[in-house]
């Protein structure tokens, strides 16, 4: 599953999440899910996290966090500063 998160751990924090995926499709995930966030201030820290959910266990699989206000122009992401 994809987590992600606003200001976590703040007064003002947000967490989404995707469904978790389970086998046979679990090796090739395609999520198909819009997750909608309120960030109303650039320095709003985001957090998207990949996980393993299986077993009623959940492992971190990979982490990235940045600051909303520093996504350049070229960068993948650069759209959801206009949205």
């Amino acid at each position: 599953m994809i987590q992600i998160s606003v200001n976590e751990g703040k007064n003002t924090s947000q967490i989404e999440h995707t469904k978790v995926i389970y086998p046979p499709d679990n090796l090739n995930p395609v999520w198909k899910e819009i997750l909608t966030f309120d960030i109303t201030n650039p320095k709003d820290i985001v957090s998207v996290k990949i996980i393993d959910a299986n077993n009623n266990q959940r492992i971190l699989k990979g982490e990235e966090t940045f600051e909303i206000g520093k996504i350049s122009e070229d960068h993948p992401l650069s759209g959801i500063k206009s949205q």
